[in-house]
């Protein structure tokens, strides 16, 4: 990728940055499964941009086409894509399994920059594992003649009805004791439950306490948001150098899409940027299945550091009942339901 810091480039041309992210759904497969892989384009300049992508793979898998546009052989793909007026395409592909051992996916994608009208080539590899199939072992149980289980139930039987005999002699043997000696007394008892109920009583009015605390500053913090008033129709450049403007809700959208803007960021600059990171701790789940939440509670403060990506069961979980802006009181009510960030200190 050539990026421009003037308006030359590398030899006096300059080409539109182009960033590739090769990735599966899964980097361990075991032989004969499938998986599917997913080349994803993002252009820095909006407009269309046309791409011709190839990916290979070795002997040990093989290649299908998802698109029936695309052309894919045993172990090539040939793949031609125009990039929306975004700037971003995705390509899937599904790959195939065969043999053990590692497998080096290899793409190459040539386009042509919009600013001179100059080909280009980039180049990107992703090692997958492929595992062999293990066959079960199967455990064969010895079988017992029957006169064998006959005598051992016997024998069970007899040692059974000996200990009941000797329960029995010892127990006619032993002098009865008094019930003061053996019991503890009935006050005993009696105090621990009144302990136990003057405990349960504070548990839950402290609980009462916390509820109608959290309801008023919920309450609070929705007021003083209520009562700022916010130009819906004004766009601006936000601090990521992008052109925004404020929904309803009041988050940062863009103007022409409606697409939000903290959605965006964070899949470009934590989740591709850590995506080994979240296929080991969220082995199950793609893009769609997760929610960006705010640390600091300020919907507007985009920055890769103040946007947690995780779960939407998690953020169901987080309480919101701090002050907007206290970044260290979202940090720790993350810390209290165990959720780590890759790109962020406090949480890894």
């Amino acid at each position: 990728m050539i990026e421009c810091t003037s308006q030359f480039g590398e030899n006096g041309r300059c080409l539109d940055p182009l960033t590739i992210t090769l990735w599966a759904s899964r980097t361990n497969i075991r032989e004969g499964e499938t998986t599917q892989v997913t080349i994803s384009l993002d252009s820095a300049s909006s407009g269309s941009l046309d791409t011709n992508i190839a990916l290979d793979v070795p002997s040990g898998a093989s290649l299908s086409a998802v698109d029936s546009a695309d052309t894919c052989t045993a172990n090539l793909c040939k793949i031609s894509r125009t990039l929306d007026p975004k700037g971003v395409a995705d390509v899937s592909l599904q790959m195939t399994c065969e043999s053990a051992g590692d497998l080096e996916l290899h793409s190459k994608v040539t386009y042509v920059g919009q600013s001179v009208g100059v080909g280009n080539t980039l180049e990107y590899s992703k090692t997958l594992t492929c595992e062999p199939v293990t066959p079960p072992i199967v455990i064969r149980e010895p079988v017992l003649p029957p006169i064998v289980i006959l005598l051992v139930f016997l024998g069970l039987l007899f040692l059974g009805l000996l200990y009941l005999g000797i329960l029995a002699i010892v127990g006619r043997r032993r002098a009865p004791q008094k019930t003061a000696e053996t019991l503890r007394p009935l006050h005993e008892y009696q105090a621990e439950a009144d302990l136990m109920r003057k405990r349960m009583l504070a548990e839950e009015q402290a609980h009462t306490q916390r509820l109608k605390e959290e309801h008023a500053q919920q309450q609070k913090l929705a007021e003083s948001k209520q009562a700022a008033a916010v130009d819906l129709e004004k766009s601006y450049v936000n601090r990521q150098g992008r052109q925004v403007k404020l929904n309803y809700s009041g988050y940062e959208v863009f103007p022409d899409s409606g697409k939000e803007f903290h959605r965006w960021y964070a899949e470009k600059e934590v989740f591709r940027k850590y995506g080994e990171w979240f296929e080991k701790e969220y082995p199950m789940h793609q893009w769609g299945d997760f929610e960006v939440h705010h640390i600091d509670n300020v919907k507007t403060n985009n920055d890769s550091p103040n946007l947690a990506v995780i779960l939407g069961e998690e953020h169901i979980r987080l309480s919101h009942a701090f002050p907007d802006g206290d970044r260290a009181a979202g940090i720790q009510e993350l810390r209290r339901h165990g959720i780590k960030q890759p790109h962020i200190s406090e949480l890894k």
